[in-house]
């Protein structure tokens, strides 16, 4: 059985979708005029209605973003402190006793929480 509408909803409905049409008729002919282009085509109508879609992938990206970051700064920073508390115990020790210190650890440890920075950017931007 097929939904009846109101005659309010109706009248609603053919509103709406009239704004629509013309919201992406706007967009289409905005992106066809950036392009320098005569006449509007069907990509750029789907453009026009991507750019009036939310921006539902673009905020999952975000979130995941922010995410990652807050696990890579959080693995890193204490990594990258442990690596400078070593550092200061090498540089404190004589030649004769001195341990060995993990220059590469620290600056893998570094890019990973520069990598993480740059994701919390990228999430809040």
């Amino acid at each position: 059985m097929p939904l009846q509408l109101h005659n309010d909803a109706q009248s609603r409905l053919q509103e709406k979708l009239k704004q629509i049409r013309s919201s992406i008729v706007k967009n289409a002919s905005s992106i066809a005029e950036l392009e320098e282009q005569d006449t509007v085509s069907a990509r750029h109508i789907d453009d026009a209605v991507q750019a009036l879609l939310p921006p539902k992938r673009r905020h999952q990206r975000r979130k995941l973003a922010g995410f990652w970051s807050g696990i890579l700064l959080g693995v890193s920073v204490p990594e990258v402190i442990r690596s400078f508390q070593s550092l200061q115990v090498v540089l404190a020790s004589t030649e004769a006793n001195r341990p060995p210190f993990d220059l590469l650890g620290l600056i893998v440890w570094i890019v990973v929480g520069l990598i993480g920075i740059l994701l919390a950017v990228y999430g809040n931007s």
